[in-house]
This record gives C-alpha cells, structure tokens and sequence, in this order.
C-alpha cells in the first residue's frame, strides 16, 4: 500500500456545541499524540489554542490535529460550529477527503447540523455520522436519533453500531458488522470485545442488523440477488461495500459514543481507517489555467509534478507566519525552492511539520494527500497554488470556495490618530490569516469598515487588533452606501467667468440630463457641432461632470444611472482652459441636477435564513418590519430581499428567535429608490451631520 493510500483526511464538521474539539481530543489521546485530553471549558485542548478561543470555549479558527493509527496517517481538521466562521470551515472541508458530522444526542439533528451536512454534501465529500453523548442524561433515545437523521438527512442513513445501555448506564457499543460488542473503560479508552451481543439487545440488534444489511444490498443487483435467496454477505464482503459506497455517498453510516467519557472513539478510528477513502481514491477538481481558462487535469499521485495548496494562514508568536497545505501531486522536502503558481513568484519553503494543534512535529517530506505545515513563505496567501520551481510557467489555481457575502460591518477609527498606519498593517495581517474578513474606506467618511459574517466573527478581530497588535479602536456604525440619481430630464447652462487683470478664466457649457435604466451606471454623450466647445476642452468638460458625480450634490453620495450629454457652448481664444471648462461643467451639472427631481437610492440584498419550522413564523414577522419582500420559501428556508438599512440587529434577531438554531446569508442585489416617506427624514439627518458645527 503506498503512502497516499495509508491517508486519512477528515474534517470534523457540526454545529456549535456539539463535541467536536472533546472528540478530536479524544482521538488525539487514544493515538498517543497528547499525555492527557485537555479541556475546553479548561483552555487546554490541543485544538483551541488561540486566547479567543479559551476566552469564548469555542472555536474560531479551523484546528489541525495529526496523528497515526493502524499504520494510517490521520488528519483531522478540526472546524468552527459556528456560522460566524463558516468560510474558514468550507476551506477545511475542501482540503478534506471525508468529513465526520457530530450530532448531540441530546439535541438530535437541528437546522445547524444539517447547514453542516450540507456543505459537505455541496463539496462531494463522503460522510460518517458519530452520535456523541449518549452518556447523557438527557440524551433522545437511539432509535430517535436515527429516525431524525433518516428523514432530515438521508434516508440511506445505515447504523454500525448500538448502544449498550441508555444515559448513565451506557457503557458499550454493539459492532452490528461483526455482532460482537465493545465494552468501554470510562476516560482511558480502553475496549474490551464480546464475540456476541447482550441478551437483552437481541430483538433490536437483530433490526439494526437487517437495515444495515439490506441498506447495502439495495445497492448492489448481485448482492441483494444473494440476500433475497437467504444468503447473506460476509462481515469482510459487507465492510469492503460499505466502503466503496461511502466513497460514492451512497450510504451515511451512524456510529455513536461519548467524546467526553472517551467511549466509542477507538472503534470510530478503527471505522476511519476502513471505511474513508484515502486522497488515492478521490477525484480531485482539476486545476485551473488562470490566463486560458483551460483544465489541468490533477492526480494525487507522489510520483507526479509537486502542487500544492495552501489552505490556513495563522500567525506564532514566535515563528510569525505559518501556512499549512495539502499537497496534492507529488512530494515535498523542507527547504524546496518553489513557484506561487498564481502569482508567479518565487518561494522558498520553511521546514515542514505536521501539527498537533500549536504544537508542530517536524518531518522531513510530505507526500501526495498529505497536510502539513511550514515557515517563511513570504507572498504565498491562504488558497495560492505551490508548484515546483519554473515548472509549470502557467499561472495555475486549485478551486477553493469563495469566502461567503459579508452580513456584519463595523467602522473603525485608531483611538490614537498616529496609529492610523499601525491599523493598515495590522489589518493587512490579519486579512492574510483570514479570508472572511473585508477591510473598506467610506466614500464619505472616509473611516475604516470592517465586514464579517457576523457579530462574533468581528468581535474576534476587534480583540486580536487589541491584543495581538496593541491597537485600541473607536467602534461606529458604518454608513449605508446611499446612492443618489434623477427621475426626471433637465438641461441648463454652466458658465465660468473670470478676470483678474492678467490672464482671464473662461468656460461656457450647455448640458441636459437624463436617468438611465438601473445598473447601467454613468453616460456621457459629445453633441456638440460647428465647434461650440473646441475640441481640445471637451474631455475636460467630461472630467468636470464625472467629478461631480463621484462627490454627489444631494447629500453627498455618488450619482448613478444617468446620461448627461455636452450639446452647446462657447470658448474664448485667450481665457479659455481646461481648468475653466472644468469647473463650468460642474456649476452646469449642479442647476440641470437640482432640475432633475432629484433622489436617494439604497441598496437592496438578497437574504437567505434557515431556521427550524417552528421559528419561521416569528422570522417572516421580523422580517416584514424591515421593509423586506418575501421572495419565497424552499424548505426551512426564507428568502427575501431586504434594504440593508434594515439589515442591522437582523442577525441577533434571527439568533434570538431560532435559539442560536438559524442562520443568514445574503449578496447584493440591486439598489432601488428610498420610499419617498423616509427619503425626506434621511436627507434631513443627512445634511445635518455634514453641516459645519
């Protein structure tokens, strides 16, 4: 078997809270890559290392956590429940080979858990499901849970394993492959096998059994010909087809356990190292050619040319920049001279390492599939493409998902006016480590904005410019991006003239205005004839209007969706000049305007919310309060479009609502006028805040 073959890559995927970060430390424990299993509520687990996350207990970045069982090299990819974080969790899960979906016994498959099978699902990515908590008290019973995930997940959901006992009184699993039961020492891991199941159990083994049995024979003519003739397949036949349809997700296969009792998680790694496909059995996109937009056919092949792709930039305090990568083609030595594909510079690597968490464990080379770490590379970002120095020359990309739409923003301003510098280059940094993260300038206010994918996400930030940078910043709602433009047609005259005893100023234009359909932007239209306006002034006169767009005349916003056509004037053969022309198109371009009904437009966004049934309700009546068009509902979804000026609080809202079960999404849509009721008050509001104190 080659060493692909022998790699296991699993993100850990789920909502919030569920025991994601515990089962990883569980994992890691029962592999002998930590002493002891550390906590979250603790601050010490291997995987929430950064002060954030021992502030919050939760995760806001993606973990990597290595390690090794049955002669298996396992990756796992620790990532953020949370919605807040979901752009670092689908980078994770495109450099994952399979993902293990943790559902809570206790909360049993919410809005959440599915948002999380789902993109899995949109990735391709073959799923395991593990039930944790069945320790728990208020644990839903076994054949409940399994019910949920059929009907909201999969309906080829098949159980591998049975508990034995409910609550408190769980203390084993039944293997309902091998009908042999493990029984587990409470924290240390330990399994002690039965070759039979309890007594007790047999009716219920024996259904389980069957639906796992025939789940799979349904798939295959052979083997359900086989079965329906009394024959049923082997325990080493029925592993091998259980595998090949997971890697096809054809299958969702159930196990369960407790990540904090440290029970069922050996058995969970043994069904990792069977039945997930390694990198070799995966078909990996293509390569993207940047300038021809070709295919490059990719292999996971260590044989083949290097590429490789990085996908997490985070920052020690001691080591400074650190990328870690999956290499997708080829084979890696530390101290590689290397091309960033993308941007065609050179790069040298750092040592390699693969990771526990913080703590690095360093290797001398990594192989086809594998995920690592290393130092130093000084232009390569977060989704760049690796290749081998010079080879290929084309400017290549690995398809990586794009960051989601921003939902949250916050204006920013240094509380110390000579750390406005500090501020842009601590911003640049933390953009390198996080690809979610937007930084833009007010056209008006000029301040800093930040946008995120939600509260929680910019809280973060705000804390690492505070505590990582030592930057204290004054926080501000940032302004909605008004636009201004025209309803109705008007033309005027604009004429600058002057004279001042030497040379004089002189400048005549004639404009008309008209609006423009939506989104068609700015036209400038040269009607003049016979010479009116010489021919030399008349880009003049088109940068004059053009300025005047960008400062906007009604409150100071840019002017869209307008035609404004140069169709008479006059010049004078000494006085005339560029600057005159200029500055006569802007006094023009303010009379036809103020002319031309003039109004504010805002803009619109198209909004997405999931949350369970039973909340929809309560979430279409906050959402007919901001003024939103209920476009349709798809599921346990909500679309509609909504004025971002409404958009404020809209994500605590719908938290608040759901009990932390929704979740929003939203892009542009279009900008549409302000009804005139409000637009009357917001003019007011507007120009007294720009009004000289």
């Amino acid at each position: 078997m080659s060493a692909t073959a022998r790699i296991r890559n699993v993100a850990v995927i789920g909502a919030h809270g569920v025991g994601k970060t515990t089962l990883v430390e569980s994992m890691l424990f029962d592999m002998g890559m930590i002493p002891q299993r550390g906590r979250v509520e603790t601050g010490n687990a291997a995987t929430d290392f950064d002060s954030e996350e021992i502030l919050r207990q939760m995760s806001v970045q993606t973990g990597i956590a290595s390690g090794e069982w049955r002669d298996c090299a396992l990756n796992f990819l620790d990532v953020p429940g949370s919605h807040d974080f979901s752009t670092d969790a689908k980078l994770a899960m495109a450099a994952a080979d399979a993902a293990l979906l943790v559902i809570n016994a206790a909360k049993g498959v919410d809005a959440n858990t599915r948002k999380a099978f789902e993109a899995a699902r949109e990735l391709e990515l073959p799923v395991l499901v593990f039930i944790n908590g069945v320790d728990q008290d208020t644990a839903k019973p076994y054949p409940a849970i399994l019910q949920e995930i059929h009907e909201r997940l999969s309906p080829h959901a098949v159980p591998l394993e049975l508990p034995v006992g409910e609550g408190r009184t769980f203390k084993g699993d039944v293997d309902l492959i091998g009908l042999k039961t493990w029984y587990f020492a409470p924290e240390t891991g330990e399994v002690t096998e039965v070759p039979n199941t309890p007594p007790e159990l047999t009716e219920l083994v024996q259904r389980y059994h069957t639906t796992l049995v025939e789940g799979v024979a349904e798939l295959h003519d052979e083997v359900l010909e086989r079965y329906l003739g009394g024959q049923e397949p082997e325990q080493a036949e029925l592993s091998r087809l259980l595998r090949a349809d997971l890697l096809d997700n054809k299958l969702l296969p159930v196990l369960c356990g407790s990540a904090l009792g440290n029970a069922g998680v050996r058995p969970l790694l043994d069904a990792i190292v069977n039945l997930v496909p390694s990198p070799a059995d995966r078909r990996y996109p293509s390569l993207l050619d940047l300038d021809t937009q070709a295919q490059v056919p990719l292999k996971p092949e260590t044989e083949g040319p290097l590429v490789a792709v990085v996908l997490k930039t985070f920052s020690d305090p001691y080591l400074g920049k650190i990328s870690v990568f999956k290499v997708l083609s080829g084979s890696l030595a530390s101290d590689a001279h290397l091309t960033n594909a993308q941007r065609q510079t050179p790069e040298r690597m750092g040592r390699l390492f693969k990771l526990v968490g913080k703590k690095q464990l360093p290797v001398e080379r990594l192989v086809a599939g594998d995920i690592g770490g290393t130092t130093k590379l000084k232009e390569t970002q977060t989704g760049d493409t690796l290749v081998t120095e010079g080879h290929p020359p084309r400017r290549l990309a690995y398809p990586m998902p794009t960051p989601a739409a921003a939902i949250w923003s916050v204006a920013i301003s240094p509380a110390a006016k000579n750390d406005e510098a500090k501020l842009a280059i601590a911003l640049s940094k933390l953009k390198e480590e996080d690809p979610a993260l937007t930084v833009s300038v007010e056209g008006r206010t000029h301040r800093t904005v930040l946008s995120g994918q939600g509260p929680t996400h910019l809280e973060v930030v705000l804390a690492k410019l505070a505590n990582r940078f030592n930057l204290e910043v004054k926080q501000s709602e940032p302004e909605v991006p008004y636009r201004e433009t025209i309803a109705g047609r008007a033309q005027g005259q604009g004429k600058h003239k002057k004279q001042t005893g030497g040379r004089g100023q002189y400048g005549d234009v004639w404009l008309k205005i008209e609006p423009l359909p939506r989104g068609t932007g700015f036209k400038f239209v040269d009607a003049v004839v016979g010479g009116a306006v010489p021919r030399n002034f008349i880009p003049a006169v088109e940068k004059g209007v053009r300025e005047t767009l960008e400062q906007g005349l009604l409150a100071g916003y840019p002017i869209v969706d307008v035609k404004v056509t140069l169709y008479d004037g006059s010049s004078h053969s000494v006085d005339s000049s560029e600057m005159a022309f200029k500055t006569a198109a802007n006094l023009a371009m303010r009379k036809v305007f103020a002319e031309a009904q003039p109004l504010l437009l805002e803009p619109v966004l198209d909004v997405s919310i999931s949350a369970p049934e039973e909340a929809l309700g309560d979430v279409m009546g906050d959402l007919n309060g901001r003024r939103a068009h209920i476009e349709g509902m798809d599921g346990s979804s909500i679309h509609a479009k909504v004025p971002l000026a409404e958009l404020a609080g809209l994500v605590t809202a719908v938290q608040s609502i759901t009990r932390g079960q929704g979740a929003l999404e939203s892009s542009f849509s279009h900008y549409q006028e302000v009804p005139g009721h409000l637009q009357a008050k917001l003019l007011t509001g507007l120009k007294a805040e720009t009004a000289p104190h």
